[in-house]
């Protein structure tokens, strides 16, 4: 629970700048009450290579939902602007959700319909704005199969992307994880501090992380 590696940016979100939170316990982001229950969870909790919700804390511009999963070797904290409208405490009816997503996707005739089925229903869970499924040709090359979007997004659907335009690490990476969220494609990119991990030398694996650009 000691920090090795923080955002660039968590002086906007935290208070705290990212030099002066390394090799500080994580009480100093969270409090003691928090950094108690974060313990707690991560010690009865399957976090590895899975991120989930754990608390919502105060944060400089409003509240911060935090999500934490370890990937092997470091214990990876996300902190995202909280849902507006309640969204913690009323949750929608999940179970009847997915019982019709099931049976949605169960009579699918084909494929197209299949992904065009999964595009929708993946928007209506999570309320994105646009949901792509994107496909790799035999040739490297990739196109937008299927698409849900809100009305004022101009289409994608159908566009076809040259075989660089995804470089292979991330295409690995798509394979394992299929639903990669965006928060915000128009955010401002924050390098991690140090770039490396103290430890280890190698870059942070982010590939499991509840949020992505």
């Amino acid at each position: 629970m000691t920090i090795a590696q923080a955002s660039e940016n968590t002086i906007a979100l935290l208070g705290h700048s990212a030099p002066s939170l390394l090799d500080q316990p994580i009480g100093k982001v969270l409090g003691a009450e928090e950094h108690a229950k974060l313990s707690a969870f991560v010690a009865s909790e399957p976090i590895d290579r899975n991120p989930l919700y754990v608390f919502t804390v105060p944060g400089i511009a409003g509240e911060l939902d935090v999500t934490v999963h370890s990937n092997g070797y470091r214990i990876i904290l996300e902190f995202e602007p909280a849902g507006t409208g309640g969204a913690r405490s009323a949750a929608p009816d999940f179970y009847g959700l997915i019982k019709k997503t099931v049976v949605r996707l169960q009579s699918a005739a084909g494929l197209l319909e299949f992904c065009d089925i999964a595009a929708q229903e993946v928007r209506a869970l999570t309320g994105l704005d646009r949901v792509m499924i994107y496909k790799f040709h035999a040739d490297g090359h990739g196109e937008v199969f299927a698409e849900s979007r809100v009305e004022s997004l101009a289409p994608w659907l159908g566009l076809h992307y040259p075989a660089g335009d995804i470089p292979q690490p991330a295409r690995e990476m798509f394979k394992r994880i299929w639903v990669r969220p965006v928060p915000d494609v128009a955010g401002a990119l924050a390098e991690m501090v140090p770039l490396a991990d103290p430890d280890t030398g190698a870059a942070l694996d982010m590939t499991h992380c509840a949020a992505h650009r």
